[in-house]
């Protein structure tokens, strides 16, 4: 992700030195999401949202971004995550975004 996709003051980046997407309310820290990528599909493991931040949707508006990214560069997306997977599912093209 060359720019980052900013929500009022939210901002979700593609960390590639960490290898995972991030959410920040300035420089802080909000969300996050580690990803492996391989023969144009992404996994993701897991969503982690920082305790002290849960329960502000947080890990919705960090998969916005992230799934907007992986539409840009033309991935597809291996959930492994039961979170993440049912993010993905909820989309009116999941199945062109799902490796499986």
């Amino acid at each position: 992700m060359n720019s980052p996709t900013e929500s009022g003051a939210l901002r979700v980046s593609r960390d590639e030195d960490r290898s995972q997407y991030e959410l920040h309310d300035g420089d802080e820290l909000l969300s996050f999401a580690p990803f492996t990528e391989s023969e144009g599909v992404m996994t993701v493991p897991h969503i982690e949202t920082l305790v002290q931040h849960r329960g502000h949707s947080y890990s919705s508006v960090l998969m916005d971004g992230l799934v907007a990214d992986l539409r840009s560069r033309g991935l597809r997306i291996e959930p492994t995550c039961v979170v993440v997977r049912g993010y993905v599912r909820a989309l009116a093209d999941a199945d062109e975004l799902m490796a499986r």
